[in-house]
Parts: structure tokens; sequence; C-alpha cells
């Protein structure tokens, strides 16, 4: 079990295809809980971040068009205290 301020991390690293065009995307839910944080990366560099999130009831989907460099990687943050 994680204790307090615990960070985790979800990530998968791929081959693709240099110059080609990809589309990132997820759906996202989140209860208001405090502190919390999420972020998500492709190729380390941060995409989206959100401090304290609250979705309520819904989830919320996220879409980023990207271009391949050959082998690139996907990252989740995360952090619920």
């Amino acid at each position: 079990m994680a204790g307090p301020r615990a960070r985790h991390r979800i990530s998968q690293g791929f081959s693709d295809v240099p110059g080609q065009c990809y589309t990132f995307s997820f759906w996202f839910a989140a209860q208001p809980d405090s502190p919390s944080d999420f972020s998500a990366y492709w190729d380390g560099i941060a995409l989206l971040s959100l401090i304290n999130p609250n979705t309520g009831d819904a989830s919320t989907h996220y879409s980023f068009n990207l271009i391949g460099s050959g082998t690139d990687s996907i990252q989740f943050n995360f952090r619920d205290d």
C-alpha cells in the first residue's frame, strides 16, 4: 500500500512510423478529492496537467493529434491523497 502523497505512473513505449500523425485520446473521471493531480505525457512532454480535478459524475474525453518519431511513449502520472 502506498503512503500519503505517493505518486503513481502508468507508461507504455511503442514503435511507430516517423512523421505519421497519431491521435492520443483517453477518458478521465475524478471525484473532488484534495490534494490530487493527474497528468498525461507524450514522449515526456506534458499534454495535460490537472490539479484537484473534479469531473463529478461525468467522464471527460481528451484527444491530442501528435507526430510520431519512430519510437514514442505515453505516460499518465497521478496522485490522490
